[in-house]
């Protein structure tokens, strides 16, 4: 798996130590960040062995074991690798790959054992050094020599090599190849006295600048190069040994955020330990930092790993406008007609008699018949009106939310409404009801629902995933509950902060047309709009939803290295 960070200045300082051979190196401390990418991922893992590497034991488990004996043998003590695979896969029959692990070492193990190459370790001593799972190892405190050692550091050689890009096509034996290559860019060479080059070896490579190919050249010949001045590198085979031998030692420090909890810094300085195997992690306190020395390419990885676990992630506000526009008209025009007539009768009565039997708002009366059977017809005038109305309302929702980068911010405007999704409607219809329960009620967001994830990325660009929920009462009702009326959207957008993003499509439409006279003429076209009263109303209600992204708080990036996990022992270029 290759990260590659993004670029921002890093600050490095170096001194000269004492190594096993006459020629000098030198110790480098620096303080980076990866980029947001590069944290998720790596952040994702550590937190997936932290859930699985530190569970609760009485003494070292399986996976411990095979924990520390994979350890053994990338440090090439493979008796000891052998001893502890095959002790986990006693504790555990059913992992393959404990036994494949075993089976796998045991003739070399056999070998290195008969010819007192390697010792065979006592069982109890092989289970004793194994940390058990759960135990979380305490940060060492950075000692006052150590802290003095810390400040005598000295800036690292900036190697300078010409700027230009080549092309190279040569065969030949492997030290002529990197004379030719490191010459073209104006740098010198200085290789491992024991370091055996290969001959009749093909380097073809097309317009590249020198760090693109000293990576194709250490790749091609299994080397890896660090640099020893501003104009020179030292060469030497990728091999455990020599990594051990001749990688430059690293002190990095990371400095811990005002707000760190010191259990959680514990548990990401104990994670990144045994993620990478660290030779030494400590704790300064004078600097509030850890302090990881250990292998270039090894210490640099962890620091990157360490400070994704303990600083705080990038913080982005989020405008956010909601805009609202109704358009509302309502025509109401035509003839009222009477629709009933009621009939009196009028004979046999007297006078106060029949004024209290006509009815109210009836003043004319078509009568027939004579005498007691006299009758009348009450009638009503008709009238003539026209009537229209139009209203317009527009509503501004301006609102500001913050969240982290990765997480989601929730946002409702509108109302709460209860609607009941059970009721009882047996027993409860009698007049003295011996069963009654209460009816269960959920309160349904009415309005807009605005679900919003931003993702920070390098370079200024700000990812939003946007759900967007808009429910409203509908005009039905089943068992005294009202229908909701439900919309949704869900899409993502990229765009750069500061711009805005528009959401469009919550928009809705509702018109109503009602005739009222007599029966049949409402139902002959043309005349039932004059000889009726017509209603006729049009609702256009338009929603936009803008938002728009501010950093307030960035990743914090660099211009570092890439690393590359696997089969190698670590980055090959290391400048």
């Amino acid at each position: 798996m290759r990260i590659s960070s993004a670029r921002e200045p890093c600050i490095l300082r170096v001194t000269s130590i004492p190594h096993t051979s006459s020629f000098p190196f030198r110790v480098l401390t620096c303080t980076r960040t990866l980029g947001a990418a590069s944290k998720s991922v790596l952040k994702y893992f550590a937190l997936f062995l932290l859930a699985t590497g530190f569970c609760i034991a009485a003494d070292p488990g399986a996976a411990a074991l095979a924990r520390a004996a994979s350890k053994a043998q990338n440090s090439g003590q493979v008796v000891r690798a052998y001893l502890l695979y095959a002790e986990a896969a006693a504790r555990d029959p059913h992992s393959e790959s404990y036994r494949e692990s075993r089976n796998a070492l045991k003739p070399l193990a056999d070998l290195l054992s008969k010819a007192g190459v390697q010792s065979v370790p006592n069982r109890a001593e092989l289970l004793a050094s194994v940390t058990p799972e759960g135990q979380q190892q305490p940060l060492d405190r950075l000692t006052e020599e150590e802290r003095q050692k810390q400040s005598e550091l000295q800036p690292p050689p900036k190697l300078n090599a010409a700027t230009g890009r080549h092309s190279f096509h040569i065969r030949g034996e492997e030290k002529k190849i990197f004379d030719t290559v490191t010459q073209a860019y104006g740098v010198g060479l200085v290789f491992d006295p024991q370091f055996q080059p290969q001959p009749n070896v093909q380097f073809d490579l097309q317009d590249a600048d020198f760090k693109m190919a000293m990576t194709a050249l250490t790749a091609a010949t299994n080397t890896f190069i660090f640099p020893i001045s501003n104009h020179a590198i030292f060469v030497a085979s990728d091999t455990l040994q020599k990594r051990e031998e001749y990688e430059p030692q690293v002190s990095a420090s990371v400095p811990l955020p005002n707000t760190s909890d010191p259990k959680e810094v514990t548990e990401a300085a104990n994670a990144v330990r045994l993620i990478f195997n660290l030779r030494h992690v400590s704790y300064d306190a004078s600097s509030r930092s850890v302090i990881i020395r250990d292998r270039l390419s090894r210490a640099r990885s962890a620091q990157a790993l360490l400070e994704s676990l303990i600083h705080p992630r990038a913080q982005v506000a989020l405008e956010v406008q909601i805009l609202t526009l109704d358009h509302q008209s309502t025509l109401h025009y035509g003839l009222s007609l009477p629709t009933s007539f009621p009939i009196v009768s009028l004979g046999g009565l007297n006078s106060r008699q029949i004024l209290t039997s006509i009815p109210q708002g009836f003043v004319n009366f078509l009568t027939f018949g004579g005498g007691a059977s006299l009758f009348g017809i009450g009638l009503t005038n008709a009238q003539a009106f026209a009537m229209a109305s139009k209203s317009w309302t527009r509503n501004i929702y301006d609102a500001t939310v913050v969240v982290s980068s990765g997480e989601t911010a929730n946002l409702h405007i509108g109302d709460k409404y209860p609607i009941a999704t059970s009721l009882y409607t047996g027993a409860s219809q009698l007049a003295s009801p011996l069963y009654a329960p209460a009816p269960e009620i959920q309160q349904v967001d009415l309005g807009v629902v605005l679900k919003v994830k931003p993702q920070l990325h390098a370079g200024g660009d700000v990812s939003l995933d946007v759900e967007a929920q808009y429910q409203a009462l509908g005009t039905l009702t089943f068992n005294t509950v009202p229908e909701i009326l439900d919309r949704e959207f869900k899409g993502s957008v990229r765009l750069h902060v500061g711009q805005w993003a528009v959401l469009a499509g919550l928009d809705t439409q509702t018109s109503t047309e009602s005739h009222t006279g007599l029966p049949g003429l409402t139902e002959v076209p043309g005349l039932r709009e004059v000889l009726s009263e017509v209603n006729r109303s049009h609702l256009n209600s338009q929603t936009l939803v803008l938002l728009k992204p501010h950093v307030l708080r960035d990743n914090p990036l660099i211009d570092g290295p890439e690393y590359y996990y696997g089969s190698d022992f670590g980055r090959k270029v290391l400048l």
